[in-house]
């Protein structure tokens, strides 16, 4: 009996020693490493600035967007008389504005001023607007808003 406890201890002991040997797992070690991409390679296009400038006459009321007929004027500096510009003549859009382009050759401008009138005949006048000066700089927005009767 006493051999048989024996060789059981020795068993066990032998059996945790083997345990105690065994290598505990390594640490989680980092992953593979990946390649960095590279920066984008440059454009050979510039990137364009615009050159000039907009207006945009912007109306503050329900709809707009029917017959309504919007024409720009400027002011001669000399005669103090208002004169139509060709080609800035337009009705408003759905979102209640009027945009026009303003080219670098003109920056700084004016005055001008916005008249509105009730459908393209151009007879029964709603709204003069205040005089304002084209943009100053290239990228530049001058906005005039106005409330319609």
């Amino acid at each position: 009996m006493k051999t048989k406890l024996f060789t059981l201890i020795l068993l066990g002991t032998i059996a945790l020693f083997s345990l105690a040997a065994v290598d505990a797992p390594d640490a989680p070690t980092a992953p593979p490493p990946r390649p960095t991409p590279s920066p984008p390679a440059p454009t050979s296009e510039p990137v364009t600035i615009p050159s000039g400038g907009q207006i945009v006459l912007r109306a503050d009321a329900e709809d707009v967007t029917g017959g309504l007929w919007t024409l720009m004027q400027w002011q001669d500096p000399y005669t103090g008389e208002w004169h139509d510009v060709d080609g800035w003549r337009g009705h408003f859009n759905s979102a209640g504005q009027v945009n026009w382009w303003v080219g670098a050759e003109d920056l700084g401008d004016g005055p001008f001023r916005w008249l509105v009138y009730n459908d393209e005949s151009e007879t029964d006048l709603l709204f003069t607007s205040e005089p304002f000066m084209l943009p100053s700089y290239a990228g530049e927005t001058v906005t005039v808003a106005i409330e319609l009767p």
